[in-house]
């Protein structure tokens, strides 16, 4: 393989309409600054090109006339929906009945289609349903009168995810933002909840390398393109988290503490890295 054929494979990082206009422009630059007889592009260069060309694709990947803001909060309450439903739906039978299911499918196709005022009312009867029992225990009312046909929780951070799913799309509809997303994203829920169900061994570790793994992309592509949307969108997927990994520590929970406060310092990161690049340019 020639110089210039390993310097075009690196190329490949950058998106196709990039490559089209500038490729050939700047692997011609790269040849003639190369020393004679290189047959290889040095480390530091290739990671580089490798670097710049993510960056370019998470530039490319703003949907055009979409605040950052509101395309933050969508992907976050997407993310937000399949991490609620896919942690439910495997423990108890009840969960998975037809009305249940459909709400579910629905309220995922609503928020990627920017169907925002469908989504926040298909993800009211399930906020409400959730945070039923919760609320008749203030009352001093132990019996929860309506049978069950979809999940019920006495913790807040669960309470506070299905209510997320109603007040996001609200504020997004009220502000006339519908952002779209790919029919592909679907396939985030999908692969979630085929692993949950398939009883996949170690899929609590596997879920926290993922996460972690996530937030470090977020980080890179806050630096790379000065853009804070996609940490708005983490913050937005760990905020019941960690209102659950709080409440945990009150009955002596240090891991989940631990673990969503970990997460939180890469979300922190991503945030600060995002307002640096921004101060720069």
């Amino acid at each position: 393989m020639t110089l210039e054929q390993r310097y075009r494979r690196l190329l490949a990082a950058y998106p196709r309409p990039y490559r089209e206009r500038h490729g050939d422009e700047l692997v011609g630059t790269l040849l003639e600054a190369a020393p004679p007889g290189l047959r290889r592009p040095p480390l530091r260069e290739a990671i580089s090109l490798v670097t710049g060309g993510l960056g370019a694709r998470v530039r490319a990947a703003r949907p055009p006339g979409v605040r950052w803001w509101a395309d933050g909060l969508q992907l976050g309450l997407l993310l937000v929906a399949a991490n609620q439903f896919a942690i439910n739906a495997p423990f108890r039978i009840d969960y998975l009945r037809p009305w249940y299911a459909a709400a579910v499918v629905g309220i995922l196709v609503a928020l990627t289609l920017g169907w925002m005022w469908q989504a926040a009312l298909l993800a009211l009867p399930l906020a409400l349903n959730a945070s039923g029992p919760l609320t008749l225990t203030a009352l001093g009312i132990n019996h929860w009168p309506i049978p069950p046909w979809a999940p019920v929780h006495g913790d807040l951070g669960p309470i506070l995810a299905m209510w997320l799913l109603v007040a996001g799309p609200l504020v997004l509809a009220w502000k006339r933002e519908r952002p779209r997303r790919s029919w592909w994203w679907l396939l985030l829920p999908v692969a979630y909840w085929g692993a949950v169900l398939a009883g996949a061994g170690g899929l609590g570790l596997l879920k926290a390398g993922a996460e972690a793994g996530a937030l470090v992309v977020v980080l890179f592509a806050g630096r790379a393109a000065g853009d804070a949307r996609w940490a708005l969108a983490a913050a937005v997927y760990l905020l019941p988290g960690l209102v659950y990994a709080v409440e945990s520590r009150a009955h002596g929970g240090w891991t989940t503490l631990v673990y969503w406060g970990v997460l939180t310092l890469l979300a922190g990161a991503a945030v600060e890295a995002a307002r640096r690049s921004r101060a720069r340019t």
